[in-house]
C-alpha cells in the first residue's frame, strides 16, 4: 500500500511540474520581443543584407526586401486588385462555460465505466446540458447577425 501512495505522489508531482514548464514555456513563447531586438540585417533572397536605413551594404537599395505591411505608411499599402473585396474583421464568439462542462462532463461518463454506472449518468446528463447550452448559445448569437 505504501507503495502505490507512493507511486501516486510521484505522478501527481510530475504532472504539477509538466504542467508548470508549459505554462511558462507558453509565457515566455507570448512574450513580446524588446523594440530594439529587430533582426534587420537579416539577407534578402538576393544574399545581400539589409539595415535600419533601407541601403545595401553596396550603398544602394537594390535587392532590399520589402517591408512587412505592418510597417508600411498607410500610403504604401497593397492596393485591392479588381473583383477583390476588403477582408472583414474576423467576428470572435462571447466566452462560455460550456466546454468546460462538457470536458467535465466526459470526464465523469468515462470514470463511471470504472467505478459506478451512477457517475456515467451524471457524466452523460452533463455532457447532453453542455451539449445543448453550447449549441443554444451559438444559434442565439447567430440571430444577432
Amino acid at each position: 500500500m505504501l507503495r502505490s501512495i507512493k507511486d501516486a505522489l510521484i505522478g501527481v508531482v510530475s504532472a504539477i511540474a509538466g504542467a508548470l514548464l508549459t505554462v511558462m514555456g507558453m509565457k515566455r513563447a507570448l512574450k513580446p520581443a524588446p523594440s530594439g531586438t529587430k533582426n534587420r540585417e537579416a539577407a534578402t533572397s538576393t544574399g545581400v543584407a539589409e539595415r535600419d536605413d533601407d541601403t545595401t551594404e553596396h550603398g544602394g537599395t537594390e535587392g532590399v526586401a520589402p517591408q512587412s505591411l505592418h510597417d508600411r505608411a498607410p500610403s504604401q499599402t497593397p492596393r485591392i486588385p479588381p473583383g477583390w473585396t476588403a477582408p472583414q474583421p474576423a467576428h470572435l464568439s462571447e466566452p462560455t462555460y460550456w466546454p468546460v462542462v462538457m470536458a467535465l462532463g466526459i470526464t465523469l461518463l468515462l470514470w463511471g465505466i470504472v467505478t459506478s454506472f451512477l457517475i456515467s449518468l451524471v457524466g452523460l446528463a452533463l455532457f447532453g446540458l453542455s451539449l445543448a447550452g453550447w449549441i443554444g448559445d451559438i444559434l442565439h448569437e447567430n440571430k444577432g447577425h
